[in-house]
């Protein structure tokens, strides 16, 4: 079974690589995003999958070429979820394309692996799909 880090990097990896099989295998529907201004969910596969598309573009129109996600913290909650705790840095050959943000993922069991099924951050994006990532406090 992943543990928080590797679920967060086969996620991230998948969006990476434009891969939407390994990314819908790591994430659950409903899916929910809070940032720190909205909330934004996405109720069925095709929002999810529209969601990932547009990630996958707005990386892509960015040349991001790294999107490391460092978990902080994880802990248990109960038996069937899992609070991760971590940072996210978007990188384009080393350098940073916004500053890095912080995040909360509750991940829930799903036989024997675990799902993404929420996602916390400081992003004072308010429109949905998100284009380019607002971390608060940035210009």
């Amino acid at each position: 079974m992943l543990g928080g880090q590797a679920l967060l990097d086969e996620v991230a990896g998948a969006v990476m690589a434009d891969d939407l099989e390994r990314y819908l295998a790591h994430t659950a529907v409903p899916f929910v995003i809070v940032t720190r201004t909205k909330t934004f969910v996405l109720e069925n596969r095709e929002k999810l999958v529209h969601g990932f598309r547009s990630a996958v573009s707005m990386y892509r129109t960015l040349m991001v070429t790294d999107l490391i996600r460092l978990v902080k913290s994880e802990r248990k909650i109960g038996s069937r979820l899992l609070s991760i705790s971590f940072q996210t840095h978007v990188m384009r050959h080393g350098a940073r394309v916004v500053a890095p943000f912080d995040s909360e993922a509750i991940a829930r069991r799903d036989g024997d692996g675990w799902k993404v099924a929420m996602l916390s951050d400081s992003l004072t994006n308010e429109e949905w799909p998100i284009v380019v990532p607002r971390p608060e406090g940035a210009a």
